[in-house]
């Protein structure tokens, strides 16, 4: 257990994410739209915080936050406004903080969460 506290262990790494970054592109027509491009794609150890609802603009939503933990390297350059998707269009989370553990460039963790407007 002792080689797991500076660095990830494989065996925790069991899920594959990809990050997104939001770009606007030109729609062809003189405007533009909304796309998301890969900026990294990365295993890590994923868990589930806490689940809620919140009260928003006359209806209820359902909200679930994740922690996701990587080795540093891996997400050194993602940012508050980008997402994370696991397995494609279903599981989409937007990413509320990062953490540089210890400011050591060894462990990064994301919170994230689901099922909220970005």
């Amino acid at each position: 257990m002792a080689d797991c506290v500076k660095t990830l262990c494989s065996g925790e790494k069991r899920t594959l994410v990809t990050v997104e970054r939001k770009a606007l592109v030109s729609d062809g027509a003189g405007g533009q739209e909304q796309t998301w491009s890969v900026i990294a794609t990365a295993w890590g150890k994923v868990e589930m915080s806490n689940g809620g609802e919140r009260f928003n603009q006359q209806q209820v939503d359902a909200i679930a936050t994740h922690k996701f933990t990587f080795n540093w390297d891996d997400i050194a350059g993602i940012l508050p406004q980008d997402r994370l998707v696991i397995g494609g269009e279903p599981y989409e989370f937007n990413v509320r903080s990062i953490d540089n553990v210890q400011f050591r460039n060894i462990l990064g963790i994301v919170h994230a969460e689901r099922g909220v407007l970005t």
